[in-house]
């Protein structure tokens, strides 16, 4: 692959970062983000995809980013996006509308001729009135070869631009669309495979790329809150990507934060989860796959805290060292497959790594499972030239891993830094021995805040199961999205795997809970989640009928087991008020 189009990739990512205005439909976008805005509008301004309408003092172009653009000007960024300008305005067309801006003139006369535009009247185009996101959307992927009124319905193009990963569910509507907007959504489609074919419509348009420099990607926090304290905040956006929670938090007792997926929502990713003073970084895995919107952060703590989210950026050695929970850079794959060492020291704890593919969907490939203090070796498989990232729980261990391939080694420690420590708080206990945590094995015991907490990972799987087989239906259904649906189910399946890693992670820390049969259900989730491996590897290739009902036969066993897990929980959960 060429370095443009890496480039482009990376830029794809960038544009991803639609933030609050962008994720409501009735609302300009690119005014929320109009950095991120800019560089993709720069971008294809470069590759002459994108056109500003005057100049600035210094020569460079002005875009009105925050601006709806007209039809006029939509027509003619499809044009451009069809590779097609040179043809359309060098061509002589034909067409019955009276209302025709000389400069527009050509570009509606090449997708009137196409069949890609009509009039709002016999005579009239109107091409000075608004453009709305659905309008654009059409536009775009009638640009990627679909059809509307056979491949989509243009009402809601959104639905397919959204299985393309062209958008992410921020445009569930028609509403006001932004030159922000359709700069962001155009340099996320020139990633995106032309209907039918294996070649992009980057590829398409410009064929094999010279190299180039490549954009650099931001790294800038898209959100930072503080606080102090057990705290709820709600409004909270992260695109489709790869983002991170950075953190620091002071105080003696837990620290725990959970990322809810929307306001309603009750599945969510636990971002941060230490005890006393501490900082860390963890990844979102659901905005890799999704974005959220109006999402909301539940904190518990009982100090000071500070809360960043980050996109995965900058860069790494494959021989690394640190401490704690991280994200680290971003290194590109020399070889296929590697050998990597990996060892944790210090404080008795999981030591979980797994490696992430940037830009990619999906949990990322096991590197290290290990308690501390152990070492180990796994084989990973890699694509050169790919690039990729590493997320690592690690609780307070020092932690080393080597890819095997040299080089120097990159140092990641998160101090606390980004809030003041504090001293902690007397707990009123005139003896050590008057503290009720104290007592032997109270540690292991099981609160109801924790049957609460694996009710809801639990139940939370359940909703994750359901998806997935009505994605699978969705499949059999529509034969001609069917892979894409299927990539959303497996990406369901991933989230009730997380769920389930959850809870397997809370298990392990108390007393077991056994079934008087035998085995305990730690060991029980533990087999569903190896089932629903297999479904993972289902291929998506010959008929949707076939592979769409093996996947969902193996989600129906998981969900027949999950309710069996929710009224085990539930069980427990009533046994503890009533003995309260």
């Amino acid at each position: 692959m060429k370095k443009t189009l890496c480039a482009l990739l990376a830029l794809c990512l960038l544009a991803a970062l639609l933030t609050t205005g962008a994720l409501a439909a009735d609302e300009p976008a690119a005014a929320a983000d109009i950095k991120t805005a800019q560089q993709a509008a720069d971008y294809l301004y470069s590759l002459g995809l994108f056109r500003g309408t005057g100049s600035n003092p210094d020569g460079s172009p002005v875009y009105e980013l925050e601006r709806t653009p007209t039809r006029f000007e939509s027509v003619a960024m499809l044009v451009r996006l069809l590779g097609a300008e040179d043809e359309a305005l060098a061509g002589s067309w034909r067409t019955p509308f009276r209302d025709l801006y000389p400069w527009a003139a050509p570009y509606v006369g090449y997708a009137y001729a196409e069949g890609l535009t009509n009039g709002t009247s016999a005579d009239t185009y109107d091409g000075s009135d608004p453009i709305n996101a659905s309008q654009y959307l059409t536009f775009v992927l009638r640009a990627l070869g679909y059809e509307s009124g056979v491949d989509f319905q243009w009402q809601t193009s959104w639905q397919l631009t959204n299985a393309l990963g062209i958008t992410a569910g921020q445009y569930v509507t028609y509403g006001s669309f932004s030159r922000g907007d359709a700069a962001l959504v155009s340099a996320r489609a020139l990633s995106v495979n032309v209907k039918g074919q294996d070649y992009t419509l980057y590829e398409a348009i410009f064929g094999e790329a010279e190299d180039e420099e490549e954009p650099p990607a931001s790294t800038e926090p898209i959100a930072t809150y503080s606080g102090r304290g057990d705290d709820v905040i709600t409004g909270v956006n992260v695109p489709k990507g790869d983002y991170y929670v950075e953190y620091t938090c002071t105080g003696e007792g837990n620290f725990i934060v959970d990322l809810y997926y929307g306001s309603g929502a009750l599945s969510c990713d636990l971002v941060a989860n230490d005890i006393g003073a501490s900082s860390g970084r963890m990844l979102i895995d659901t905005a890799r796959s999704r974005a959220i919107t109006n999402g909301r952060l539940e904190i518990m703590a009982d100090g000071g805290w500070t809360i960043q989210i980050k996109p995965v950026g900058g860069t790494t050695t494959t021989n690394m060292r640190g401490s704690g929970d991280a994200v680290t850079g971003v290194f590109t794959a020399t070889t296929s497959r590697a050998t990597v060492s990996s060892s944790a020291t210090g404080a008795k704890g999981n030591f979980i790594v797994y490696v992430y593919e940037l830009g990619g969907a999906g949990r990322g490939d096991l590197v290290a499972n290990l308690i501390s203090p152990e070492s180990g070796r796994t084989s990973v498989r890699l694509v050169p030239g790919e690039k990729y990232f590493l997320g690592i729980d690690a609780g307070d261990a020092e932690w080393s891993i080597d890819f095997g391939l040299g080089g120097s080694v990159t140092r990641y420690d998160f101090g606390p830094g980004m809030v003041e420590s504090e001293e902690p708080e007397d707990p009123g206990y005139d003896d050590p021995g008057d503290d009720p945590g104290d007592e032997p094995g109270s540690e292991k015991k099981w609160s109801y805040d924790d049957v609460t907490r694996l009710k809801g990972y639990i139940e939370d799987a359940q909703g994750y199961l359901n998806s997935a087989g009505n994605y699978a239906q969705a499949a059999i259904d529509n034969r001609l999205m069917s892979e894409a649906y299927m990539n959303n189910a497996k990406s369901a399946v991933e989230g009730a795997q997380r769920n389930y890693e959850n809870a397997l992670t809370l298990m392990s820390s108390r007393v077991e809970l056994t079934y008087e049969s035998g085995g305990t259900m730690a060991e029980k989730i533990q087999g569903t989640y190896d089932n629903l491996a297999s479904a993972l590897d289902i291929p998506v290739e010959g008929d949707p009928y076939d592979y769409a009902l093996d996947f969902m036969k193996i989600v129906a066993n998981a969900m027949g087991d999950n309710k069996t897990y929710i009224y085990n929980v539930g069980q427990l959960y009533e046994s503890m008020l009533r003995t309260d």
